[in-house]
């Protein structure tokens, strides 16, 4: 009974003995595993939970910050954009806003005019001296802008040599001598020549000529305008009989050219030697709107002004005049057969549609 119960329990201590043999032996093949890892990754590439926390650029409120910084930068990157877009938007707006003061103001242009029909060299001698005498009478009354009739050959070559850093000529020595008779001059320091160009009219027995017509343009303002030199044919003089005719057929064609250039707004200025008293001045006052620097006016019929001349200086109702002068004294006639005559011109120009 006793042999019975000793032989049943044996196989239980034998399989204890087993259990704890085998358990050592995976402690033993655990502990090489746990030896051969830390050979193999050293402690300082596998750092504890400790080191992570302790380690500021690893812990949880530096990886909070980072995050922070990031869309700070993203969102400073956007603020810069948009500034950078607002900014552009408000230099167009300014572009825009300038564009529009300079359509919606009205440029106006001040300077002095003169009308000078300096008397050719073919009709007196000595013409070459006498044009240097007629710019220093520019000069002494500061003209910006002048008129010139009889303006001939060896004259005109004379005063462009000594003028041309002072004043710009048109047409200069390039036109046809017939056509560049008349001619318009600027004070370059003042005025750009914008246009240069000529209509056609009649001199002596109906001679076909070109007269000049010049648009220039301040400087300082941008206010364009028209001036013109003309000078109608005579009678009576060189043997060439009565030039009525033509001087009537001249005054048409200048109202209309007058007109056609009112029309469009920009301001013209006519002067020159029109071999007329008061009838050139009333042909032109009532049939259009130009009206004389040395007054009159077409209230209730012409009322021309007073004292004779057949040197006019017009302006079209854009155009203001004050202080007219008639120069007529000594150094003048010793210049030429006609007075010189200026005035203070003030008119409300045309800025150029290309601005």
């Amino acid at each position: 009974m006793l042999l019975s119960t000793h032989n049943s329990s044996y196989p239980s201590a034998v399989g204890l003995r087993r259990f704890l043999v085998g358990l050592t032996y995976a402690g033993v093949v655990l502990a090489l595993f746990v030896v051969g890892s830390l050979a193999f990754f050293p402690q300082s590439a596998q750092p504890s939970a400790g080191k992570v926390l302790a380690d500021g650029s690893l812990d949880l409120s530096s990886l909070n910050r980072a995050q922070a910084a990031s869309r700070d930068n993203d969102n400073s990157d956007q603020l810069a954009a948009q500034l950078a877009q607002r900014e552009q938007a408000l230099n167009r707006l300014a572009d825009l806003n300038a564009k529009r003061e300079r359509v919606l103001s009205t440029p106006t242009s001040e300077f002095t005019m003169a009308t000078f029909n300096v008397q050719g060299s073919s009709h007196r001698r000595g013409g070459s001296s006498r044009i240097m005498m007629a710019a220093s009478l520019l000069n002494g009354a500061s003209v910006d802008v002048a008129s010139f009739q009889e303006f001939q050959r060896d004259q005109r070559l004379t005063f462009i040599r000594r003028m041309s850093g002072t004043y710009g000529v048109w047409p200069g020595m390039a036109a046809p001598e017939g056509d560049a008779h008349n001619a318009v001059v600027w004070r370059k320091s003042r005025f750009d020549l914008v246009t240069g160009t000529s209509r056609a009219y009649y001199y002596f027995n109906g001679r076909r000529v070109n007269f000049p017509l010049v648009k220039l343009r301040d400087k300082s303002t941008g206010a364009e305008f028209w001036v013109t030199s003309y000078h109608n044919p005579a009678s009576g003089v060189l043997g060439m009989g009565n030039q009525g005719r033509w001087r009537s057929i001249n005054v048409s064609r200048q109202i209309a050219n007058a007109n056609e250039i009112i029309r469009t707004g920009v301001p013209l200025l006519i002067a020159g030697d029109m071999n007329e008293w008061t009838s050139y001045f009333c042909k032109m006052v009532l049939n259009t709107s130009m009206h004389a620097a040395n007054g009159g006016s077409d209230n209730g019929g012409c009322n021309p002004p007073a004292g004779r001349t057949i040197d006019w200086i017009m302006g079209s109702p854009k155009v203001e005049f004050s202080g007219y002068v008639r120069n007529d004294g000594s150094f003048v006639d010793r210049t030429s057969d006609h007075p010189f005559f200026y005035v203070q011109v003030k008119l409300t120009g045309q800025r150029p549609t290309r601005d």
